[in-house]
């Protein structure tokens, strides 16, 4: 997207200092040739310029949409750190209260080994 975008804004400029320089340089102004090449520079010009402004504007669609992608998924990032993080929390205190129970039951069986 970049390349096009540089590309029709080189273009624009090229068409434009084109047209402008035809006056210097085409010697005979009362040509067919010289009344048809000026107005379609012209119009080559006004299209390049309105093509280069629509892939600005598509691009900054997309680089909106992209940001707006980049901050959702670190919203959903930090969600599943916190449930990992509670979900390790309630796995320690499960381990906990089996290595109590697992405590309780080797004391009440101490005095029968």
């Amino acid at each position: 997207m970049l390349f096009w975008k540089v590309a029709f804004q080189v273009i624009a400029v090229l068409t434009a200092v084109l047209v402008s320089s035809l006056d210097y340089v085409w010697r005979d102004k009362r040509t067919r040739k010289f009344k048809r090449t000026r107005p379609w520079l012209y119009i080559f010009s006004f299209a390049s310029l309105i093509i280069g402004i629509g892939i600005t504007i598509q691009d900054e669609r997309e680089a909106d949409r992209m940001t707006s992608l980049l901050a959702q998924l670190q919203g959903d990032s930090e969600r599943f750190r916190s449930e990992a993080l509670a979900s390790n929390e309630e796995q320690q205190e499960s381990m906990q209260l089996l290595i109590e129970g697992n405590r309780q039951l080797q004391d009440t069986l101490a005095p029968f080994s």
